[in-house]
């Protein structure tokens, strides 16, 4: 199902992930090499998925152990990139941090940002190389980037712009950075609701669980566990279709396409109603069409897709 075309976790801004325990270096130990800290955030990472969010890791990943080898080929470019600030021990901190959470949490304000030493103007190709308070311009197409100043509340945003902490969200006047809502306070969506929080009527609340009547009901259901409202009138889990199943809204249900190398293709002149189609492998040519997208952790790269060059930039 995902069809994201750069790495995660690209430095400025905050990892918000939710989190319920999961397997890392134990505290206390020596700080473990580069490559097993950059393993240690992604099993992190995905056994809290597993446990907080199981439909999303299914949906997205598979399963555990395909999510851990995605992750961890997304994190490698962030601590093997010159001058980046996601070092060995950094990345295994920020592992623990993520280990120590509880569903309903996210990561502290500042734990998994990491800083680099270039400036402000300076050349990049991940955020862990800019200094605090800046990210990098670049697309993730192995083009090289310069480091610029963050957004602040208000400001006009690209998804990983914002200062850590904030949110991306898409208003009336087009994408601005906003601080994210706590249970119980107003939210819109300008003001978007803290996971694994939903807008209620204006609040943000604990949203409907599976089972539960959702007809008359101005509560949503759990989306990030994958429940919408069915026509049984209660909260039923989407489907995960593989490819060449149908997917997104058909015949009264509701189903997604499952695992890392797929994504739901509509038809060109609209409709709910699509079918899965697998993602491309490295080489295979891509970005002629909104189906021609790269499986992660590739991207499409001069009309080809391909891997992640950390190091190529100055």
């Amino acid at each position: 199902m995902r069809t994201g075309t750069t790495p995660l976790w690209t430095g400025a801004a905050l990892i918000l992930v939710i989190a319920c325990g999961g397997a890392t270096t134990p505290a206390g130990s020596p700080t473990p090499s580069s490559d097993q800290s950059v393993t240690d955030l992604a099993t992190a990472d995905c056994r809290n998925m597993e446990m907080c969010q199981g439909f999303n890791l299914q949906a997205n990943y598979g399963d555990v152990s395909t999510c851990v080898s995605l992750l961890g080929a997304e994190l490698s470019p962030l601590a093997v990139a010159p001058r980046s600030g996601a070092t060995a021990a950094a990345l295994e901190a920020c592992a623990q941090a993520v280990d120590a959470l509880a569903c309903d949490q996210l990561v502290p304000p500042g734990v998994c940002v990491f800083h680099g030493i270039v400036a402000i103007g300076g050349p990049c190709i991940v955020n862990t190389q800019c200094v605090a308070g800046a990210y990098c311009t670049t697309t993730g197409e192995n083009d090289c980037g310069k480091c610029a100043a963050v957004a602040t509340v208000g400001e006009p945003c690209l998804p990983e712009s914002c200062a850590p902490g904030l949110a991306c969200v898409v208003g009336s006047g087009g994408s601005q950075c906003a601080e994210w809502a706590a249970e119980g306070d107003a939210c819109s969506l300008s003001s978007p609701c803290a996971p694994p929080f939903q807008c209620v009527t204006g609040t943000c609340a604990t949203p409907l669980e599976a089972g539960d009547p959702c007809a008359d009901s101005d509560t949503p259901c759990d989306s990030l566990q994958g429940l919408y409202c069915g026509t049984s009138g209660t909260c039923v889990t989407m489907g995960i279709a593989k490819v060449g199943e149908p997917c997104g809204s058909f015949n009264g249900v509701q189903a997604v396409c499952g695992g890392p190398d797929a994504m739901c293709s509509f038809p060109e002149n609209g409709g709910l109603a699509g079918t899965c189609v697998p993602l491309l492998a490295d080489g295979q040519p891509c970005g002629g069409s909104i189906t021609t997208v790269c499986a992660p952790p590739s991207f499409c790269s001069n009309g080809v897709c391909s891997g992640f060059d950390a190091g190529g930039c100055p």
